[in-house]
């Protein structure tokens, strides 16, 4: 422990009078590994998981490194896998000759640590559950041989593991060989257990501590979830009191428009009445685009432009005020407001206004389909996908006023300066509170950097 750690173990022994008995600055400690040849050095036994058939009913959990990343904290309390297998998979795929004799037929035991050590290096989990369960190669296992608080090792592995590992085609992982240099530090003697315990403690102490401001993500994520509400009803739900009594309480604010939500009528159209949706090329293609790198950002299926190109032809250039949206995506579909030149791909369309419906407000248009592809997930493996015939068909809303007192894109230009104040707000909160995760996951990390780390090393 360096000493800042020091002082600050010291302040929460005397806080919550927990193992007063230990003087921290005179524990001593010696190196060991968490795997290694040498059963006297090493501290876990280490067994790597397998991959059997996968069965939709299946009664058997089986971990990826996908399904440890989508546990909420260090325990595995409630297996529920993605996937799950059988015994007798489990048996065809690593005991075809049923000799009973594999390490790897050994179910995951309660109080194991998962470790991830292939993709996202260093996901680390303890199994907290009677269940039987497996994983798959991407992950070790490691059981604590006695002597040894599981929880003390896990932290050092979470810390440790990406550290030793190497970069390959297929992205970071670990050999047995590099797992066997990984180094944790024991403190030494009889009361060597309860240090360990007491260290793990004073870790939790801090941390629970920091996870206190991270609770300013969940007021973030409750305020987009407003956002959506209020942009909803905007657009479906004209009637709704709660909006007629923020928007004219903003009106009232304002001083400067002299009318109130209620006065405001909408006109319904046909979106093809007042789009003309036009597709992108499929010549767009990623040999394509590899090759002709340049300044125009590219918007195909994704969820955000897929690079900058030149494009195959000038005609090919959208240089005006218009959205887009991609038609399909595993993760949905979603619009695009443009204000500067874009090239449109395969899977994704471009909306202009027809000549008829120019005078209107592009901006008033797209949170309008923003709304749209909140309430309509269009799915890349689900029918049916946001076509220009499925989107076009469906109606659009434009406000007016039956005296005319304001036009109709001055009314939209309104509701968007209703809309944007807010949102604004929204963004600049999110982000200040992204910036604060950040500096929690830096200060964690770095509790347990100088948490494990020893001066004078015996």
């Amino acid at each position: 422990m360096n000493s800042e750690i020091l002082k600050y173990f010291k302040l929460w022994q005397n806080k919550t009078g927990k193992y007063k008995d230990i003087n921290i600055k005179t524990v001593q400690f010696e190196t060991k590994r968490v795997i290694s040849d040498n059963e006297k050095e090493s501290v876990c036994h280490k067994r790597m998981g397998f991959t059997p058939k996968r069965d939709l009913t299946g009664n058997i959990n089986w971990f990826t490194v996908g399904d440890l990343t989508k546990v909420d904290g260090l325990f595995i309390d409630n297996p529920n896998t993605k996937e799950k297998t059988t015994s007798i998979s489990i048996k065809e795929a690593i005991d075809k000759n049923s000799t009973g004799k594999s390490e790897k037929l050994e179910p995951i035991k309660k109080g194991d640590i998962l470790i991830s050590f292939k993709l996202t290096v260093g996901i680390t989990k303890i199994y907290n559950s009677d269940d039987i369960a497996y994983c798959n190669e991407a992950i070790d296992i490691l059981t604590v041989k006695d002597g040894y608080y599981n929880k003390y090792i896990a932290y050092v592995c979470m810390l440790e593991y990406p550290k030793y590992a190497q970069k390959t085609n297929n992205g970071y992982t670990l050999n047995d060989e590099l797992k066997k240099n990984i180094p944790i530090l024991i403190p030494k003697g009889r009361n060597s257990l309860l240090i360990q315990e007491a260290i793990v403690e004073f870790i939790d102490y801090y941390k629970s501590i920091l996870q206190e401001y991270k609770k300013f993500n969940e007021i973030a994520k409750k305020i987009d979830e407003f956002y959506k509400a209020l942009l909803n009803k905007i657009f479906k739900d004209q009637n709704d009191s709660f909006l007629k009594r923020k928007f004219n309480e903003w009106i009232v604010k304002k001083n400067k428009y002299n009318f109130l939500w209620e006065d405001i009528k909408f006109e319904t159209f046909s979106i093809n009445k007042v789009f003309e949706i036009k597709p992108g090329s499929s010549l767009y293609k990623k040999e394509y685009n590899d090759n002709h790198k340049g300044k125009y950002p590219l918007f195909t299926g994704s969820l955000q432009h897929a690079g900058y190109i030149e494009p195959i032809s000038k005609n090919d250039i959208i240089d005006r005020e218009s959205i887009s949206y991609n038609k399909d995506n595993d993760a949905g579909s979603k619009p695009f407001y443009h204000k500067e030149p874009y090239i449109i791909g395969p899977h994704h369309y471009g909306m202009f206004f027809k000549e008829e419906h120019k005078d209107n407000s592009m901006k008033y248009c797209y949170y309008f389909m923003e709304n749209f592809f909140n309430l309509n997930k269009f799915y890349q493996s689900k029918q049916p996908v946001a076509s220009s015939t499925v989107v076009g068909n469906r109606d659009i809303r434009l406000p007016y006023f039956e005296l005319s007192i304001i036009e109709s894109l001055n009314i939209q230009n309104i509701i968007v300066e209703f809309i944007e104040e807010f949102k604004n707000w929204k963004d600049k909160f999110n982000k200040e509170t992204d910036n604060l995760i950040k500096l929690i996951d830096e200060a964690e990390k770095s509790l347990l950097i100088k948490t494990f780390k020893v001066d004078n090393t015996k």
